[in-house]
C-alpha cells in the first residue's frame, strides 16, 4: 500500500509530531510513504532527519493563480505516485482532495486527522467536507470527536480517535541517566524531585508547579522541581526570577536546552503537565508514562482521558496540584507507537468499506 501524508505545518509542533510519526512506522513497516511539507521549514527538515521521503511545495496560498498551479502540481504527484490512502493532517488544502474525491471518484481513500484544540468550524462547506468527501475522519481525543459530533453532525461511526504513540524502546527507564542527572542537579536518594517537560509558554503552566512545590515543601522539605524547559515565547530568565520569588532558588532547578531527555525523564519521581489550555495531543504525556514515572496532568485537552485515573487536577490550581503530588496513582498507562500505526490502518481498511 501507499500512502500520502499532507502535513503542512511550519513548526515541529505536536500535529506534525504526529503525523511524522506515523509516516515513520509506516516507512519502517514496508509501505511507501511520502510526506507533503511545506520547503524549508522546521517540519521538512524533521522528516529529512527521520529519514521519510518528502513532497515540498507551497501548501498555503490564497492567491487564485498560485492555487491553480498548485492543484495542476498535486495532481501531477498523484499521477506518478498513485497513492492508496491520502491522510490530511491540515485544513489547507483538505478542500482540493475532498472534492476530488467527491466528484473524480479516485482509487485512493481520503481521511482526515484533527489534532488541534480549535473548535471544526460549524458551516455548510465544513460540514460536506469531512461527513461527506472525507472516507474517514480521525481525531485525537474523545473531547474532538464530540465536537464533530454536535457541530458538523458528523455520524459517530464515521469518527476514530487515536491518541499516538511513542517507541517505548527509546523512551525507557535509564537508571544510569537517572543517577548522573540527579547528581548534576545535587539531588540526592530522599529527595523527591517533581519534573516538568516542555517550552517555557504561558499556555504550559509553568507557575502552577513552582506554587505547589511551595507548599509542599512547608510540611516536608524533600520536594524538589526540575524543568526541562527552554526559551520559547517566554524568556527563561522570567522563569527564574518566578522560582526566586516562591523561595525556591536552591530547590528548583532549569535544565535549559537537553538532548538527554530520557536521562532527565527517569530522573523525576513524579511528572507533572500543568497546561491551562491546548493538549489536543500531548507527546511528553506518553514519553514520562513509557519511562515509567507517575504523571499527574491537569484536566486540559486529551489529557483527561490519558492519565491514569485520580491523577487528574484542575489548571492553575496549586493546592489541588500538591495534593495529587502528595497522593497520586502510581501507576502508569503506556500508549506505544505499534499500537498507533495498527489502529491508523485499521481505520485505513475501514475506510475501504
Amino acid at each position: 500500500m501507499r500512502f500520502f501524508h499532507l502535513i503542512n505545518v511550519r513548526w515541529y509542533n505536536a500535529t506534525a509530531w504526529y503525523a511524522l510519526n506515523l509516516c515513520r512506522l509506516l516507512q519502517a513497516s514496508g509501505f511507501d510513504t511520502v510526506a507533503g511539507v511545506l520547503p524549508n521549514t522546521e517540519t521538512a527538515q524533521k522528516a529529512k532527519e527521520m529519514g521519510i521521503k518528502t513532497y515540498e511545495d507551497v501548501f498555503m496560498t490564497n492567491n487564485p493563480f498560485r492555487i491553480f498551479a498548485l492543484t495542476r502540481r498535486i495532481n501531477r504527484f498523484l499521477r506518478e505516485f498513485k497513492p492508496d490512502f491520502i491522510t490530511a493532517h491540515r485544513g489547507e488544502v483538505f478542500w482540493f482532495f475532498s472534492l476530488k474525491r467527491y466528484f473524480s471518484k479516485p482509487a485512493w481513500r481520503l481521511i482526515r486527522v484533527r489534532g488541534d484544540e480549535r473548535k471544526p468550524k460549524d458551516n455548510f462547506a465544513n460540514r460536506f467536507l469531512h461527513n461527506v468527501c472525507a472516507d474517514r475522519v480521525i481525531v485525537s481525543c474523545d473531547l474532538l470527536k464530540r465536537e464533530f459530533i454536535n457541530r458538523l453532525q458528523t455520524s459517530e461511526d464515521r469518527i476514530d480517535v487515536i491518541y499516538g504513540g511513542v517507541d517505548t524502546q527509546k523512551f525507557a527507564f535509564d537508571r544510569s541517566g537517572r543517577d548522573r542527572v540527579r547528581a548534576e542537579f545535587g539531588f540526592n536518594k530522599d529527595d523527591i524531585v517533581i519534573g516538568f517537560v516542555g517550552r517555557y509558554s504561558e499556555v504550559k503552566g509553568h507557575k502552577t508547579p513552582i506554587e505547589a512545590a511551595r507548599l509542599l515543601r512547608q510540611s516536608d522539605p524533600r520536594y524538589k522541581l526540575l524543568f526541562v524547559t527552554d526559551n520559547a515565547d517566554l524568556n527563561i530568565d522570567d522563569l527564574q526570577t518566578m522560582i526566586d520569588e516562591n523561595g525556591l532558588s536552591d530547590h528548583a532547578f532549569i535544565t535549559g536546552f537537553r538532548s538527554d531527555i530520557v536521562a532527565c525523564i527517569s530522573a523525576f519521581d513524579v511528572g507533572v503537565v500543568a497546561s491551562i489550555g491546548s493538549e489536543a495531543i500531548c507527546r511528553v504525556a506518553f514519553e514520562i508514562m513509557s519511562v515509567g514515572i507517575p504523571l499527574i496532568a491537569s484536566n486540559v485537552g486529551a489529557l483527561p482521558e490519558i492519565a491514569p485515573s485520580g491523577n487528574i487536577t484542575p489548571p492553575s490550581d496549586p493546592k489541588a496540584l500538591a495534593d495529587k503530588i502528595k497522593n497520586h496513582n502510581k501507576n502508569v498507562r503506556v500508549f506505544d507507537d505499534k499500537t498507533f500505526l495498527d489502529e491508523y490502518l485499521f481505520v485505513c481498511e475501514r475506510s475501504r468499506r
